[in-house]
């Protein structure tokens, strides 16, 4: 299990709901997963950037503990890697009343097994789950599959977005709660139904049903526009949060809604400022930091070369009424449309489903003019069936850390995926970069070196 192996499936780039990523010069792609924050519209001050660091050694450890969580490897139970110790699913079946065994215990659900593997009752502890994390890492199978993994330990993703000062935070860009997020999916599926100009099929509303609350396994009943929805068994994930859950485990809050749908899923919950750095041995698992936020200037004074920034000649950055439209519950409503209709892309597409999409998008940026302390004034009419159309991109981003060989392992790893091509940080970048305390990310020296 690598990074490529990680994000090669269902993988789309582009209007967000926490903050879009997008590495693709030339469009903005839809993903119905990126809905974290779609029930809050960017309000506060407009100025400044927000500077947003991942840490690749959570992205490693993360990996490792979806692997050892879902208990399957390359599609195949644990065990038969030769991992014979049961305390896992021991703990699983004691909390939940059930008699899986190692075959099928991968078959579960993946939410389910994560807050039940976070769940302490009898022998299962922090200590517990650090011995059993560190019998599934000394796997001489699990360690092959992870190498990739760990190799880009010390390097970290620097992406800038024109996110206002009050909005560049852990908690201004995550959702706290699994409640919360499927109260934000709620209003994107109702505000769609109440939208008279976006047309409706049953298959359109079963394709949104589908990509908003996937991952849901508890078989409650949401309250929705017109009736209620159960998320069926079958519309959740065994083996990993991946990049198609859109509603996580309760202990995987908070998070971030891109994150998951490139493929970061694994490093959920977030967890910001923690001096600890990452470590593990048969007794102790100690998870640290994995994201950074600082204000900046500018995203342009950070001069990161690649998509996004307009000096250096490439697909301008998205100006932040357009961030403020893609956040908010009718920006990520006329994306999820967009997607459900078909359309791979936020650009305009020449069928019937992408004028149906165009006019649904245009409707609701009629109906969200930007607040006063974005400018006021209003959106205008776009071409596409999302966002700004794809004119223009929300992020942008570049790699540092460690040495050239770790960020090139980076690199491999994410090869023909959604960061393809992403490069090392300038040195001007520096001011917008984030210390880990792990190896390779402790002192930035010679930037983007350590």
């Amino acid at each position: 299990m690598n990074f490529k192996s990680i994000l090669k499936k269902t993988i789309a780039i582009g209007a967000f709901a926490s903050v879009v990523v997008n590495c693709h010069p030339d469009k903005i792609e839809d993903d119905p997963l990126l809905f974290a924050l779609a029930a809050s519209t960017i309000t506060g001050l407009a100025s400044g950037n927000c500077a947003i660091s991942v840490n690749a050694v959570g992205v490693a450890y993360g990996s490792l503990q979806q692997l050892a969580i879902s208990w399957d490897i390359s599609g195949n139970p644990l065990n038969l890697a030769g991992i014979a110790d049961t305390t896992w699913l021991n703990h699983y079946n004691n909390v939940n009343s059930t008699s899986v065994t190692t075959t099928t215990l991968r078959t579960e659900p993946y939410n389910k097994k994560f807050d039940t593997f976070y769940t302490d009752k009898d022998s299962w502890n922090d200590t517990a789950r650090a011995a059993y994390l560190n019998t599934v890492r000394n796997n001489a199978t699990v360690s092959a599959a992870l190498a990739n993994s760990f190799g880009a330990s010390g390097t970290a993703v620097l992406a800038c977005a024109r996110v206002p000062r009050s909005q560049c935070s852990l908690n201004g860009t995550t959702t706290a709660t699994r409640a919360a997020d499927i109260t934000a999916q709620a209003a994107i599926y109702n505000a769609i139904q109440n939208n008279e100009s976006c047309k409706k099929t049953n298959q359109i509303n079963n394709t949104l049903l589908i990509n908003l609350f996937r991952g849901d396994h508890t078989g409650s009943a949401i309250t929705l526009a017109g009736g209620s929805f159960t998320n069926p068994t079958s519309n959740t994930d065994t083996a990993s949060v991946g990049t198609r859950q859109s509603i996580l485990g309760e202990k995987a809050y908070p998070k971030f809604g891109s994150l998951v749908a490139l493929g970061f899923g694994q490093i959920m919950p977030l967890r910001e400022n923690i001096n600890a750095a990452y470590s593990l041995s048969a007794s102790n698992f100690s998870q640290g930091s994995n994201i950074g936020y600082k204000n900046i200037v500018s995203c342009e004074s950070l001069n990161i070369r690649g998509t996004g920034i307009t000096a250096n000649g490439t697909t301008p950055l998205t100006i932040t009424k357009e961030v403020a439209y893609a956040l908010s519950t009718n920006g990520s409503a006329a994306s999820a449309y967009n997607t459900a209709v078909g359309n791979a892309s936020a650009a305009y597409v020449a069928t019937q489903a992408g004028e149906d999409a165009k006019i649904c998008n245009n409707s609701f940026r009629e109906k969200s003019p930007p607040s006063a302390a974005l400018g006021g004034g209003k959106l205008g009419d776009v071409s596409g069936g999302a966002g700004d159309g794809g004119q223009s991109v929300l992020l942008t981003t570049c790699v540092y850390g460690k040495d050239l060989t770790a960020r090139n392992t980076f690199r491999t790893a994410y090869n023909a995926t959604a960061l393809n091509g992403i490069t090392d940080c300038p040195s001007e970048a520096l001011t917008g970069a984030t210390k880990f305390d792990d190896s390779g990310l402790e002192t930035l020296s010679n930037f983007p070196n350590n």
